[in-house]
């Protein structure tokens, strides 16, 4: 109450859409194909580290970095030692401007992709006696009639 420079919270359901939002962007990082640079501050009490992983884990793309900033908190680019990750995307950003522009290639993205697995996970038949599909079953039928 007393720091002039902390702004009031976010209202719950705003902070619920941004937590799925994130979820999403977590999920369905396989379609991110650009040049991406991640960083996680360190000793952020806001935003999970192990999302953050997995995301980079998750992008479709060969030219990316992750850096690791311990002792930043959650502003990483408003941290009194924020020539640190400006340094670094400086030197990411120089990088690819040296190189050939960057195309991603797409061509087998049909069979050896996320979601190409995603797509084959949804033909797989439900099991017989599955709950979903016996709901589904359900649903059709009272549909028709």
């Amino acid at each position: 109450n007393q720091d002039s420079l902390i702004t009031r919270p976010i209202a719950v359901n705003i902070l619920l859409e941004l937590y799925k939002t994130a979820d999403r962007v977590v999920e369905d990082a396989s379609a991110i194909t650009l040049p991406t640079q991640l960083f996680i501050s360190g000793n952020d009490h806001v935003v999970h580290a192990k999302p953050q992983h997995l995301f980079y884990e998750r992008l479709n793309t060969s030219i990316k970095e992750k850096h690791v900033l311990p002792g930043f908190y959650h502003d990483t680019l408003g941290e009194k030692d924020r020539v640190i990750p400006i340094n670094k995307m400086r030197s990411f950003i120089e990088t690819l401007f040296a190189q050939p522009l960057y195309q991603h290639d797409y061509q087998h993205e049909d069979t050896w992709s996320h979601s190409a697995d995603v797509y084959r996970a949804l033909q797989t038949p439900l099991p017989k006696y599955c709950p979903k599909r016996l709901y589904y079953k359900v649903l059709s039928r009272s549909m028709s009639t």
